[in-house]
This record gives structure tokens, sequence and C-alpha cells, in this order.
């Protein structure tokens, strides 16, 4: 999801706690380098290493936030 789609997102909602339900994948990083999950047709052959690099510690980071006890309301 891009900021465009994020930006369509937070206007559709209706309270703050709507709003706060909306997430990048990039928020569950354990490292701060990304925002947001770049396109990898752009970079080439990297771009897909690195797609999968941020999608790979975004997950672990998503899968911990829910073992912890937090929620994520859906």
């Amino acid at each position: 999801m891009d900021d465009t789609v994020e930006s369509d997102l937070q206007r559709m909602t209706h309270s703050a706690k709507d709003s706060a339900k909306i997430y990048l994948m990039t928020d569950f990083s354990s490292s701060s380098k990304y925002f947001g999950v770049p396109d990898p047709y752009y970079g080439g052959g990297s771009g897909f290493e690195m797609v999968l690099d941020i999608l790979e510690d975004t997950c672990e980071g998503l899968l911990e936030h829910i073992k912890n006890g937090s929620t994520i309301d859906l």
C-alpha cells in the first residue's frame, strides 16, 4: 500500500479508532530504514530482492506483535 492508498483509506474512516486500524507493513519493521514497500519493478533484479528482504523483516515483526498479545483490529 502506498501513501495514496493509505490517505484514501484514512479519509474513509469515521473515527480515530477506525483510523488506528490502518497500518503500513513497515510499521512492523525491526529497522526504520524504509517507509512503505517500494515497487520492485523500478529497482530491477535487486529491487525484488530488497522488497523480499523488507517483507520478510516486516512479517516477522507483525508475527511478534501478534504473539506479544497486541491486537490488530480488522
